[in-house]
């Protein structure tokens, strides 16, 4: 009886040697991999990365550039080289952004407070505020938030939206199905309302009210949320490119060519 205590005592110490040496290896694993710190003086030394967005608007412009072109605005007031990368999913472009492989969000991104636990967020330059909406044909059912009640909205790559309408639902204690379209922007949404292609869509006021100046058979009166503070977002770890973006964005709203921007595209 004692040899087979001693062999369950020995046979714990080797189990618990051999699992503190993989805490050891996991740590020193995770230690070793950790994104090296990149705020402004290491991208001063290397190169400003912005990720941004396009907007597809086959009944105005085809291609909609105002993120990519105000990008471009604050990449030469920075007086660093810089480099634009475009990619729609806004969940995909905080995780490169985090990872290191990006620097500026450069998109209107609600300023939720699960998005501030992931980001920082600059001074908002233009259309700081926005509700979310419920985009529908005229014919549409959707009135207030009970009307949502097990009905399928689309909305665009962006978990501060998902938030809020599940918040929605859970307030008014039934299901909403939400339909995440990856690789779609807010106005290819609204043009696939308008042609009956989706029943409903979420986004921003702003951008629905644009696109009903186009398509006169939508509904965009329906607003499900307050309005909620947007601007670009930047990694906790890069306070100083925060400050220093911050200082860009207000000189480069004040200029000409930002004026002469928004009014090309109709903001």
């Amino acid at each position: 009886m004692k040899r087979v205590i001693k062999g369950n005592i020995i046979l714990y110490i080797v189990l618990l040697a051999v699992v503190i040496m993989a805490m050891i290896v996991i740590k020193t694993h995770i230690i070793n991999h950790k994104p090296a710190e990149r705020d402004y003086q290491e991208i001063a030394n290397d190169t400003l990365r912005f990720v941004t967005n396009i907007y597809h608007d086959d009944l105005i412009e085809g291609i909609n550039l105002v993120n990519f072109e105000v990008a471009e605005l604050v990449g030469e007031e920075s007086g660093l080289a810089y480099k634009i990368d475009t990619i729609n999913s806004l969940t995909e472009s905080i995780a490169l952004l985090n990872n290191n492989k990006y620097d500026i969000i450069a998109r209107p991104i609600f300023a939720t407070t699960a998005n501030k636990e992931q980001l920082l967020f600059a001074k908002a330059i233009d259309r700081d505020e926005n509700s979310l909406v419920v985009v529908q044909r005229k014919d549409g059912g959707i009135r207030n938030n009970l009307d949502l009640v097990q009905k399928s909205v689309s909305i665009i790559d962006d978990e501060s939206i998902k938030m809020i309408i599940n918040n929605i639902a859970f307030e008014i204690g039934d299901s909403i199905k939400i339909d995440v379209r990856e690789n779609c922007s807010a106005e290819q949404l609204i043009v696939m309302v308008a042609d009956s292609t989706i029943e409903y869509a979420v986004c921003g006021y702003m951008i629905a009210k644009r696109m009903k100046e186009f398509l006169p058979q939508l509904n965009i009166d329906t607003k499900i949320s307050i309005p909620i503070p947007q601007a670009w977002g930047i990694r906790h770890s890069s306070p100083t490119l925060k400050d220093s973006l911050d200082v860009w964005l207000e000189r480069v709203k004040d200029g000409k060519k930002y004026k002469r921007l928004m009014n090309k595209y109709g903001f």
